[in-house]
């Protein structure tokens, strides 16, 4: 058994026409990326009086988990519920006469 790591990097690209046949722009165009680990199975075969290495198997692929990545919108969200406390919590510090920490 052979196992190898990779990492992979690939543009999809979407037609609605043959490109070979029409120049056309493609309508959604996303890249991908991964990476994980390949597998393969080597069995040794004598023949002719000399051991061979064939595949018993074919490759396998097993992509990792990818690592959550917070969408833009999120880090918005997150901003400005962070500037709101904070404004409000000056707002109220200032009602009551108590020093801006």
């Amino acid at each position: 058994m052979l196992n190898v790591p990779f990492t992979m990097q690939a543009v999809i690209r979407g037609y609605l026409v043959d490109p070979f046949v029409e120049t056309t722009d493609p309508i959604f165009t996303r890249e991908l990326q991964g990476s994980g680990f390949a597998s393969v199975q080597f069995v040794g075969v004598q023949g002719d009086g000399r051991i061979l290495h064939s595949v018993a198997s074919p490759a396998r692929y097993t992509f990792g988990a990818a690592a959550p990545v917070p969408e833009p919108a999120t880090w918005l969200l997150v901003t400005a519920g962070g500037l709101a406390w904070s404004a409000g919590r000056r707002r109220r510090r200032s009602r009551r006469g108590l020093p801006e920490a």
